[in-house]
């Protein structure tokens, strides 16, 4: 029962610092909102049992992820499509989703924009993710803290 407690206040604590980043840019809605199906079952105990359960269940959390990617196109891999013959094809994210995927980076490192940044730096070449989206979190992420 305590990994659950663990896991809601993990979530709740995220949720804010996301919303403080979408309510700093007007989006009050989104940051309501964001990572809301993290508290749909399908995803809530499968987290709960990984993250606070000594990495336990991984079959069962990688599903979870995977639909918690598909829920919420604020995540780079609800963009990429997927062909039985082709490579995979990163799609140009919407911006809305951008700008809520800069808030989602920042959240994650409680609005420290320099920590998200090489966060964000350390991982894209990792990223399958259109150019002209990768172009756009750059320019948003430099601009955080007023660094050009």
């Amino acid at each position: 029962m305590k990994k659950y407690f663990q896991y809601f206040v993990y979530v709740i604590k995220h949720k804010y610092y996301v919303a403080r980043e979408c309510f700093k840019r007007g989006w009050y809605w989104r940051g309501i909102v964001h990572d809301m199906s993290k508290f749909l079952p399908s995803e809530f105990f499968p987290y709960a049992r990984y993250f606070f359960g000594g990495k336990q269940n991984q079959d069962e959390f990688e599903k979870a992820v995977l639909k918690h990617y598909h829920r919420n196109p604020h995540h780079w891999q609800h963009w990429v499509l997927l062909g039985s013959s082709k490579a995979p094809k990163p799609l140009k994210i919407d911006d809305p989703h951008l700008v809520e995927m800069v808030c989602d980076l920042l959240g994650m490192d409680m609005g420290d924009a320099e920590k998200t940044r090489a966060y964000f730096l350390s991982c894209v070449g990792k990223w399958i993710i259109h150019p002209v989206s990768k172009h756009l979190i750059s320019k948003m992420l430099c601009y955080e803290d007023g660094t050009k």
